[in-house]
Protein backbone atom coordinates (compact mmCIF):
# COMPACT_ATOMS: atom_id res chain seq x y z
CA UNK A 1 0.00 0.00 0.00
CA UNK A 2 2.75 2.23 0.46
CA UNK A 3 4.36 1.78 -2.87
CA UNK A 4 0.77 2.96 -3.77
CA UNK A 5 0.02 5.48 -1.80
CA UNK A 6 3.36 7.16 -1.57
CA UNK A 7 3.36 10.31 1.21
CA UNK A 8 -0.46 11.07 0.19
CA UNK A 9 -1.45 12.44 3.74
CA UNK A 10 -5.35 10.94 3.13
CA UNK A 11 -4.78 7.66 4.03
CA UNK A 12 -2.27 8.12 6.50
CA UNK A 13 -4.60 7.16 9.19
CA UNK A 14 -5.70 4.59 7.05
CA UNK A 15 -1.92 2.22 7.04
CA UNK A 16 -1.48 3.43 10.57
CA UNK A 17 -4.81 1.52 11.88
CA UNK A 18 -5.26 -1.70 11.57
CA UNK A 19 -8.83 -0.90 12.36
CA UNK A 20 -9.48 1.58 9.35
CA UNK A 21 -7.94 -0.49 7.25
CA UNK A 22 -9.72 -3.90 7.05
CA UNK A 23 -12.90 -1.60 6.90
CA UNK A 24 -11.64 -1.45 2.88
CA UNK A 25 -14.72 -1.60 0.62
CA UNK A 26 -15.23 -2.35 -3.10
CA UNK A 27 -16.12 0.52 -5.39
CA UNK A 28 -19.70 -0.46 -7.08
CA UNK A 29 -18.77 -2.32 -9.91
CA UNK A 30 -15.33 -3.67 -8.61
CA UNK A 31 -13.22 -1.19 -9.86
CA UNK A 32 -11.39 -0.34 -7.11
CA UNK A 33 -10.91 -0.27 -3.52
CA UNK A 34 -12.13 2.67 -1.05
CA UNK A 35 -12.23 3.95 2.67
CA UNK A 36 -15.04 6.57 2.50
CA UNK A 37 -15.64 8.90 -0.22
CA UNK A 38 -12.33 10.50 -0.34
CA UNK A 39 -10.22 7.69 -0.35
CA UNK A 40 -9.84 5.38 -3.17
CA UNK A 41 -7.77 3.37 -5.06
CA UNK A 42 -8.43 2.38 -8.84
CA UNK A 43 -8.48 -0.79 -10.38
CA UNK A 44 -5.63 -0.35 -12.79
CA UNK A 45 -3.55 1.21 -10.53
CA UNK A 46 -4.27 -2.27 -8.15
CA UNK A 47 -2.96 -3.59 -11.08
CA UNK A 48 0.02 -2.19 -12.06
CA UNK A 49 1.13 -2.02 -8.48
CA UNK A 50 -0.11 -5.47 -7.05
CA UNK A 51 0.89 -9.28 -6.41
CA UNK A 52 -0.82 -12.26 -7.91
CA UNK A 53 -1.81 -14.38 -5.04
CA UNK A 54 -3.80 -17.51 -4.26
CA UNK A 55 -7.27 -17.18 -4.07
CA UNK A 56 -9.09 -19.95 -1.43
CA UNK A 57 -12.31 -20.81 -0.41
CA UNK A 58 -12.08 -19.28 2.89
CA UNK A 59 -11.07 -15.95 1.48
CA UNK A 60 -14.42 -15.99 -0.60
CA UNK A 61 -16.65 -16.68 3.41
CA UNK A 62 -14.80 -13.66 4.78
CA UNK A 63 -15.92 -11.89 1.51
CA UNK A 64 -19.55 -12.79 0.97
CA UNK A 65 -19.68 -11.88 4.86
CA UNK A 66 -18.23 -8.62 4.59
CA UNK A 67 -19.31 -7.48 1.56
CA UNK A 68 -23.27 -9.11 0.49
CA UNK A 69 -26.44 -8.54 2.31
CA UNK A 70 -29.42 -10.34 1.81
CA UNK A 71 -33.04 -8.45 1.70
CA UNK A 72 -32.92 -8.56 5.67
CA UNK A 73 -29.95 -6.82 5.98
CA UNK A 74 -30.33 -4.46 3.57
CA UNK A 75 -33.97 -3.84 5.21
CA UNK A 76 -32.28 -3.17 8.27
CA UNK A 77 -29.15 -1.25 6.77
CA UNK A 78 -31.89 1.41 5.30
CA UNK A 79 -33.96 1.25 8.06
CA UNK A 80 -37.17 0.68 5.31
CA UNK A 81 -39.71 -2.30 4.57
CA UNK A 82 -39.42 -5.16 2.57
CA UNK A 83 -41.87 -3.18 0.51
CA UNK A 84 -39.52 -0.10 -0.07
CA UNK A 85 -36.63 -2.55 -1.05
CA UNK A 86 -38.68 -4.53 -3.75
CA UNK A 87 -39.95 -0.69 -4.95
CA UNK A 88 -36.04 -0.02 -5.51
CA UNK A 89 -35.18 -2.90 -7.44
CA UNK A 90 -38.22 -2.39 -9.88
CA UNK A 91 -37.22 0.94 -10.48
CA UNK A 92 -33.64 -0.12 -11.07
CA UNK A 93 -32.15 1.87 -8.30
CA UNK A 94 -31.36 -1.17 -6.26
CA UNK A 95 -29.93 -4.04 -8.47
CA UNK A 96 -29.75 -7.38 -6.84
CA UNK A 97 -26.98 -9.65 -7.42
CA UNK A 98 -29.09 -12.75 -6.97
CA UNK A 99 -32.62 -13.40 -6.90
CA UNK A 100 -34.52 -16.28 -5.23
CA UNK A 101 -38.03 -16.74 -4.63
CA UNK A 102 -38.39 -15.39 -1.64
CA UNK A 103 -34.85 -13.22 -0.73
CA UNK A 104 -32.56 -10.99 -3.14
CA UNK A 105 -28.46 -10.46 -2.50
CA UNK A 106 -27.19 -7.37 -3.40
CA UNK A 107 -23.67 -6.20 -3.20
CA UNK A 108 -22.88 -3.50 0.39
CA UNK A 109 -21.96 -0.63 -1.89
CA UNK A 110 -25.21 -0.93 -3.92
CA UNK A 111 -27.16 -0.70 -0.52
CA UNK A 112 -24.60 1.51 1.18
CA UNK A 113 -24.77 4.54 -1.93
CA UNK A 114 -28.61 4.14 -1.16
CA UNK A 115 -27.87 6.44 2.52
CA UNK A 116 -26.24 9.59 0.07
Amino acid sequence: MREIVGDDRRFGLILKSNDVFENVKVLEGGYGVGWGAQNDICDYVLRENGLEIGFHLDDLKVYIEKEIYDTAQAVDRLNCTRQNIDDLVRRGKLKPVKTGARNKLFMRSEVEKRLW
